[in-house]
């Protein structure tokens, strides 16, 4: 239940006289954020022994704020070639998308030093996609089109997470860091769709709304 994000979408579009193009696009939106307190005196602690192996009076959570914030970015290079007496586009092209999650769960108990938990992940895709872009509705007033990209992609995923206690008069837990990192050969899938309508301003300017 993330809060709503913005972020710029710049496009670069040049058209030949036959109605091929090529198109660059690069997107960004970020600080996607949730927040949500978990209250004192559950019926059961939140080990971070399920997760690390780390044991000790001092490595459970009974209270916690816990802190989700989440952004991606992409940019494309495609072509783009009408087909079906220009009702249809195909679209060919190479992707790179870069999305991140960063995680926190912190609290501190009367006595003790507060204890920590941060974990970190960034998946960078590189490949390339396959799409097509149809107009369902043309009329001098509003425009409507809609598209479908997917494609297979190298995923370079890295993750980062620690947790930190220092806890005086009970079982003594170390600080704990790691890192782990992979890029699975089978890939990552990534596909795209979307609606918009275009409504004409005037001869220079559209104003367009959708979903994607």
């Amino acid at each position: 239940n993330s809060t709503l994000a913005g972020g710029p979408r710049i496009g670069i579009v040049r058209q030949n006289t036959c109605g091929n193009a090529a198109e660059f696009i690069y997107w960004r939106a970020f600080n996607f954020r949730s927040q949500r307190p978990i209250p004192e005196n559950l019926p059961q602690t939140y080990e971070v022994a399920d997760i690390f192996g780390v044991s000790g009076a001092g490595a459970a959570f009974t209270e916690a704020q816990t802190n989700l914030g989440s952004s991606f970015q992409t940019f494309e290079a495609n072509s783009r070639t009408p087909i079906g007496n220009g009702s249809f586009t195909f679209l060919a092209g190479l992707r790179w998308l870069e999305w991140q999650e960063s995680f926190s769960m912190d609290t501190s108990i009367s006595g003790a030093q507060p204890l920590s938990f941060r974990s970190d992940v960034v998946n960078s895709m590189y490949g390339g996609q396959l799409g097509i872009d149809a107009w369902l509705l043309t009329m001098p007033w509003v425009k409507i089109n809609t598209w479908l990209k997917g494609g297979a992609y190298y995923n370079n995923a890295v993750q980062h997470t620690s947790f930190n206690t220092t806890t005086p008069g009970v079982v003594p837990v170390a600080p704990f860091r790691q890192s782990v990192s992979g890029s699975p050969a089978a890939g990552s899938f990534l596909g795209e769709v979307g609606i918009n309508g275009t409504l004409p301003l005037s001869p220079c300017i559209d104003f367009r709304f959708g979903y994607t």
